[in-house]
């Protein structure tokens, strides 16, 4: 090989090991934006459920679900107050394991799992008039996902 082949060799792969670095560190930027959105959506999950579990009395609550458990009749309002209870935490907390599966931070099981527990979710009584209610309130991407998780159960609005 002439010794201008060898340094244009040499160069050439000194350019690619350079750009492959940047490739490398790009994607670590990506990640670490991805992981930071992440926690601020996990924070913003804890506040929902916060601020969700605080605006009911749990007496009021367990008063409602004790009697519903006995076969009592329940007003209107414990039936939405059991209703509101049993599902509006629970769908913030699946909306953000569904954001951190669209992320790649959460494996396909764990989702799978998620998916199943909405499914059971759906079953209770009253839980469909509130999701077709307070989808709005939800991500698009996850709305649409409960939904076509309730039309393959065969329980759509």
């Amino acid at each position: 090989m002439k010794p201008g082949r060898h340094q244009i060799l040499v160069q050439l792969l000194g350019m690619l090991s350079v750009a492959a670095s940047l490739l490398f560190v790009g994607y670590e930027i990506k990640q670490s934006r991805d992981i930071a959105i992440a926690d601020v959506y996990q924070q913003r999950a804890a506040l929902m459920l916060q601020i969700q579990t605080s605006s009911y009395s749990t007496e009021a609550y367990e008063s409602a679900w004790k009697r519903q458990q006995a076969g009592e009749s329940l007003s209107d309002a414990d039936k939405s107050l059991i209703v509101y209870v049993e599902s509006s935490p629970w769908m913030t907390y699946y909306e953000n394991n569904h954001f951190q599966y669209e992320l790649g931070l959460l494996s396909a099981e764990q989702w799978e799992a998620s998916k199943r527990a909405i499914t059971v979710l759906a079953e209770k009584p009253g839980v469909l008039e509130w999701w077709g209610s307070k989808r709005v309130d939800f991500t698009v991407s996850f709305a649409e996902e409960v939904d076509e998780i309730f039309a393959q159960q065969g329980t759509t609005n």
